[in-house]
């Protein structure tokens, strides 16, 4: 699980040195949005899974939720991350799929990525 909801300043990961967006995450770091993993890694060139981008965009809109949109698979869902896709879902900005389902350890698409960041205001 990627941690993404602590404030990190300070964080020295190992494996963003030299990487083309080394800049962008080390921004993102210093202003609490994401932190990498407990081993000190961001992982830059691993694909994130939904629930994983549905904090890091909670983290940066500042969204809370008054409720808890129910998903199929809502019990799939890491605790962690629970009320960030609760609060995007809640103020459309991520959604589920047809068959009411979120599927959070999917990988997210570039196609989502794009469609979720469209409606963020």
């Amino acid at each position: 699980k990627r941690i993404v909801t602590v404030k990190a300043n300070n964080i020295n990961l190992s494996d963003v040195k030299g990487h083309w967006a080394e800049n962008n995450i080390l921004s993102f770091v210093n202003q609490g949005y994401i932190n990498g993993y407990e081993d000190k890694t961001f992982r830059p060139n691993q694909p994130i899974s939904r629930e994983e981008a549905a904090c890091i965009i909670s983290n940066i809109t500042n969204l809370s939720s008054n409720s808890n949109p129910k998903f199929v698979d809502d019990n799939e869902i890491g605790a962690w991350a629970k009320s960030s896709v609760y609060a995007l879902a809640e103020n459309k900005i991520i959604k589920g799929y047809e068959d009411n389902t979120f599927r959070p350890k999917n990988k997210i698409t570039r196609a989502e990525a794009v469609s979720i960041l469209s409606r963020v205001k």
